[in-house]
C-alpha cells in the first residue's frame, strides 16, 4: 500500500539528492521506518494509507511508541504541520530502530551508550563470582564480545564508544583487588591475537606441558625487585 503512493500525483516522497530514487519505507516484522517529505497533501496521503491498514487489518498503530525524526533546523511551523497531520510527538536527537540508534548529523558518544551500558550490566553480575582467567576468557568470547556484533554490522560507532568497551572487557579478564584494578600483564592488542601469533597466552599460568602451570612447579620464587611480579608469581595476582 505504501509503494503505491509514488503513483499518486500530489505525494513527494524522500531523497538523498535531487538525481536520486525515492525512498520509501523499511520494514521489519512489526516495525516500520517511512520516509518521506513534509508536504501536507504527502503527510495526509501516508495516515490515510496508514487508516486504510488499521481498518483492514485490524491492528492499530501505537502512537505512544510511534516518533517522527525532524533535523534540528527545521522551521517551526513545519513541525507544528507534522505534528498536527499525524498526532506523533517529534524527536531532533536520536531514535532506535532494530537496537540501532537513527540520528541525524555527526554522531555523539551519548548515542552508543546503550551496548556501553550492556557491557557494564553483564560483568557486574559476575563480580560476585570466583571465576579463573580462563572463565574469564570464555565468559568474554561468548558473551561480551557477542553484544556488540549486530550493531557493529549496522554501523561504526565512535572511537571512544569502542575504547570505553575494551577498557571495560580488559579491567574485567585482569580483575580487580579490593576496587583497585589489578596490573595488566599485557596489552589487549595482544590477548586478542590469535594463538599461533602470541595472543591470549601466558608464560607463567598456561598448561604448556600438559602438568599444570609452571608456576606451581617452580621450588623456589626469589623475591623480585619488583614486587608486582612477585605478587603475581606467588599469587596469581
Amino acid at each position: 500500500m505504501l509503494n503505491n503512493l509514488h503513483q499518486h500525483y500530489l505525494y513527494t516522497g524522500f531523497q538523498m539528492e535531487k538525481r536520486g530514487p525515492q525512498i520509501n519505507h523499511l520494514s521489519f516484522a512489526d516495525d516500520i521506518i517511512i520516509f518521506t517529505s513534509t508536504s501536507k497533501y504527502s503527510l495526509q496521503l501516508i495516515m490515510k494509507t496508514l487508516q486504510m491498514y488499521e481498518g483492514i487489518s485490524g491492528q492499530l498503530i501505537n502512537k505512544d511508541k510511534s516518533q517522527i525524526l525532524i533535523p534540528t533546523n527545521t522551521p517551526v511551523d513545519i513541525m507544528d504541520r507534522v505534528v498536527t497531520i499525524t498526532g506523533y510527538k517529534c524527536t531532533h536527537g536520536l531514535m532506535t530502530y532494530l537496537g540501532c540508534p537513527l540520528y541525524i548529523g555527526r554522531q555523539r558518544v551519548i548515542y552508543f551508550t546503550g551496548i556501553v551500558s550492556k557491557v557494564i550490566a553483564k560483568i557486574q553480575g559476575w563480580q560476585t563470582k570466583m571465576l579463573s582467567y580462563g572463565g574469564r576468557a570464555t565468559l568474554i568470547k561468548s558473551v561480551l564480545q557477542s553484544l556488540p556484533i549486530h550493531l557493529l554490522s549496522v554501523i561504526t560507532p565512535t572511537r571512544t564508544t569502542l575504547k570505553q568497551i575494551k577498557c571495560l572487557i580488559a579491567d574485567f579478564f585482569w580483575g580487580w583487588d579490593k576496587e583497585k584494578r589489578k596490573y595488566h600483564w599485557a596489552s589487549w592488542e595482544t590477548l586478542s591475537l590469535p594463538y599461533e601469533e602470541g595472543g591470549n597466552c601466558s608464560f607463567w599460568w598456561d598448561d604448556w606441558l600438559g602438568i599444570g602451570p609452571l608456576a606451581n612447579h617452580y621450588e623456589y620464587i626469589p623475591r623480585f625487585n619488583n614486587s608486582t611480579v612477585f605478587m603475581f608469581l606467588t599469587n596469581g595476582k
